[in-house]
């Protein structure tokens, strides 16, 4: 596919519909659907949307509920996604790929087109460790230069004064020229670091354990999307910075004690942190 991603996958699907970021299913309101990954919830509950994003070489499988589905998998009106990791074999395995258009400076073509300044590099490793535990891991790297994609023509304006609106004496003449180049706008960036991985071991007698973890961190400069990067063009530097940090961490053990009888026990955990802070002064709001 040519994008990356659950919330890019799921609309092929009949039935599902993503509009400005969110998904709806089966004519669902935005906020109805549940995540799952490897039957642990995931779901934010701060925006009940998906909690945990896996990098797209570590899915193994994605499962989609839009009709009547089992108890164990309520909590959610629309429909509900799994994911599954993918889990190490009896021998190890590498793979690694690096995707990028970064190879045209801000406001120039390549080979036609604009360059979003986009680079993804994602590196996993599964394989058979001692005592007879499979494990999985992948690492990944976004970065976006431009995290906008607009049709802007290049224009350079000079000599501008300050109308009657603003604090400043009407005519004020403004710090500098302002120009925009070619469907770019500056300090707008944005870059995500992911690391995922499991742990899976079978300990006989149909008993299993299996330790899934997750680990995100994103960052960017607020007010970079048209129309504010008109309106902060001279205060860029004074742009909020946003960061965002989510860890989820789940312990499962499973066992069947007869044809008919088995139990399922899970502990996990979901954190997500964020702030919006100063470049310079940070959190020291007085300062």
């Amino acid at each position: 596919f040519p994008f990356r991603g659950i919330q890019n996958y799921l609309p092929l699907l009949p039935g599902v519909v993503q509009q400005n970021g969110k998904l709806y299913i089966r004519g669902g309101r935005a906020g109805e659907v549940g995540y799952l990954l490897d039957g642990v919830p995931v779901t934010n509950r701060f925006f009940n949307s998906e909690g945990v994003t896996l990098i797209p070489e570590a899915i193994d499988q994605i499962e989609l509920y839009t009709g009547a589905y089992e108890a164990e998998h309520g909590g959610a009106n629309a429909g509900l996604v799994q994911s599954k990791m993918r889990t190490g074999g009896e021998k190890f395995e590498y793979s690694s790929g690096v995707e990028s258009d970064d190879f045209a400076k801000p406001g120039k073509e390549f080979l036609g087109t604009t360059a979003l300044g986009y680079r993804n590099i994602v590196g996993t490793v599964g394989g058979s460790l001692p005592y007879e535990v499979k494990m999985f891991l992948a690492a990944g790297h976004q970065y976006l230069r431009n995290r906008q994609s607009m049709f802007l023509e290049p224009f350079r304006r000079e000599g501008l004064v300050t109308d009657q609106l603003g604090p400043l004496p009407s005519g004020t003449p403004l710090p500098g020229p302002v120009e925009f180049k070619r469907n770019y706008l500056p300090n707008n960036w944005y870059t995500r670091n992911t690391l995922q991985g499991n742990f899976f071991r079978e300990l006989g007698r149909d008993l299993s354990v299996r330790i899934i973890g997750s680990y995100s961190f994103e960052k960017n400069p607020e007010g970079g999307n048209w129309p504010s990067a008109l309106q902060n063009y001279f205060r860029q530097k004074r742009n909020m910075m946003n960061e965002t940090k989510t860890f989820f961490g789940a312990l499962r053990a499973s066992q069947s004690l007869t044809s008919k009888i088995s139990y399922r026990l899970t502990l996990s955990l979901l954190n997500r942190s964020s702030r919006l802070f100063d470049p310079d002064f940070e959190d020291n709001w007085q300062l």
